[in-house]
């Protein structure tokens, strides 16, 4: 009984973690779409990382996040960043594409960066994990809940 309790509690603590998490990623991103500021910028590198995980019933998974380099200019200094967005986004395979495919090497892009530290910049404001956050943490705290029905 008293794991549980544990078990159940972990559970339901994780997921409002995970729920807070992607509530944070979409505020912060809300706010620099409000407040940064932006320049134009070249990509040097873009492509898509493959993470392949095994679930635990033994099923293959397999995602990808846009992985994209880019230069850009702020009073005069040149500045290079990797952030895409906001958060660690994986998609599959084709979501993954479709966000990557404006930005190929050489190409043009609008840099949104933090007018206070211009070193930090992303090409897109927006949260890309906050609805898988969001759907995790919930599911999570579902668990929890059975688990302390249930066991």
């Amino acid at each position: 009984m008293e794991m549980n309790l544990v078990l159940g509690g972990i559970c339901i603590i994780g997921g409002l973690l995970t729920i807070i998490f992607g509530l944070l990623q979409a505020q912060k991103a809300k706010k620099a779409s409000q407040t940064w500021s932006t320049a134009e910028g070249e990509i040097l590198d873009s492509h898509l990382q493959k993470h392949s995980n095994r679930s635990s019933r033994g099923v293959s998974v397999t995602t990808y996040s846009p992985e994209v380099s880019y230069r850009y200019t702020v009073n005069g200094q040149v500045y290079t960043g990797n952030k895409f967005g906001f958060g660690s986004g994986t998609f599959a395979e084709k979501k993954a594409n479709e966000k990557i495919a404006p930005y190929a090497a050489g190409t043009k892009a609008t840099v949104h960066y933090d007018p206070a530290e211009p070193s930090k910049a992303v090409l897109e404001t927006t949260a890309t994990s906050k609805g898988s956050a969001v759907l995790l943490g919930g599911m999570l705290i579902v668990l929890g809940i059975i688990v302390f029905i249930v066991l």
